[in-house]
């Protein structure tokens, strides 16, 4: 698990704009506020009333006990405790857990809880329960029939894994998550090598009949927060799995060899996590420093310097939109029908121009100078 200190300071707190929103602030362990900011005037001491411990959103009013939005439950500030049931269950091998209200196991000294739900097998149906709620099937239940991992791209059916049968995934599913709850409180190991196995056995066991991978990006995220990893919260670790099916493959396929043997080699799935993990870091950095860069000059300038040093190969409006959260559509559109105009980008799919159209840059023309010989 994590680690923090028993008290959080806040010294400020800026906003997109680099407004500063909140002044100097400490809370307890539990988030009991030890010294309250400094009254401001205008939109800063608006702010600074509704953000304190953690930079959490607080739900109440001054009136009433202090809640604070915690994600999947409140938060009760002067009780230490949230005011909804965990929906993982707790375990006798860990008899604090059976307390499902507590905050961090009681202990915020050195544990934290990022979104206030445990990674377990009811949280996990809860997500499937969101992402199939409205399809046919229905979400929210494991698999009643046998389910196997099969490739097409030889040209014909070719089982590459069989999961375990439904009947083991109710025994195997619950034991996986409290192994790696027990690991990650002993700190058996390296977080992203206990984040890395997790997913691994989560996908080897393949416990729904559908949307398994998503699940498994959706448990790599949180288990990422859980343990400090938030650049997650930034840069979307699903979508960078997604866009690199094949090596996630791969790795997964080379992990998964002799597993139901216990003999299997972890490495590679761990392997392709850190180069993930660490493909993220350096988007988010470059991020912020293309945003330093960017804030220099007019609204269009940025629009188009953006666009032209910074923006993916193929990118959209919304692109441009995030990096630019100041600067409204019409700019955006303005520069885009500029630079098209100048042949510094086109269009990179058939959809009409809008904001869902994709643009790339074109590349550079450099002028070819022609050399004669000299005359004798």
């Amino acid at each position: 698990m994590p680690r923090s200190t028993a008290t959080a300071t806040i010294d400020a707190a800026i906003d997109g704009d680099g407004a500063r929103i909140a002044t100097r602030t400490s809370s307890g362990g539990f988030g009991w506020t030890l010294a309250r900011p400094a009254r401001q005037r205008g939109r800063a001491d608006r702010r600074s009333r509704y953000r304190r411990y953690q930079g959490r959103l607080l739900l109440s009013t001054p009136a009433n006990n202090d809640l604070y939005d915690f994600g999947a439950r409140s938060y009760a500030r002067d009780l230490g405790v949230f005011t909804q049931l965990d929906s993982y269950s707790g375990s006798a091998l860990n008899p604090i857990s059976l307390n499902r209200f507590l905050y961090a196991n009681a202990n915020p000294a050195t544990l934290i809880d990022p979104d206030g739900h445990a990674a377990s097998v009811p949280y996990v149906l809860h997500l499937h329960r969101l992402l199939f709620g409205h399809t046919d099937g229905g979400g929210g239940r494991l698999k009643t029939e046998q389910n196997l991992i099969v490739s097409y791209t030889r040209g014909h059916r070719e089982v590459l894994f069989t999961p375990p049968s439904p009947k083991e995934t109710e025994f195997l599913l619950p034991e996986l998550f409290e192994r790696y709850r027990q690991a990650a409180v002993d700190q058996a190991a390296h977080p992203v090598l206990l984040i890395g196995a997790l997913v691994l056995d989560f996908l080897a066991i393949h416990p729904v009949a559908d949307g398994n991978g998503r699940l498994a990006r959706l448990i790599t995220t949180h288990a990422l927060l859980d343990q400090g990893y938030s650049v997650s919260r930034y840069v979307s670790v699903e979508q960078r799995m997604f866009a690199t099916k094949d090596a996630y493959y791969d790795a997964l396929y080379a992990s998964q060899r002799r597993w139901h043997d216990g003999e299997h080699n972890v490495w590679p799935w761990v392997g392709y996590l850190v180069d993930i993990l660490a493909a993220a870091y350096d988007d988010f950095e470059g991020r912020v420093a293309a945003r330093r860069n960017l804030a220099a000059g007019s609204k269009q300038d940025q629009v188009r310097r953006y666009i032209l040093q910074h923006a993916p190969d193929v990118f959209r409006i919304r692109d441009v939109r995030a990096a630019l959260p100041g600067i409204g559509d019409p700019t955006i559109k303005r520069v885009l029908a500029d630079l098209r105009h100048e042949g510094r980008i086109e269009a990179a799919d058939d959809r009409a121009a809008g904001r869902l159209s994709a643009w790339k840059r074109r590349p550079a023309v450099v002028p070819v100078i022609a050399r004669f010989p000299a005359e004798a």
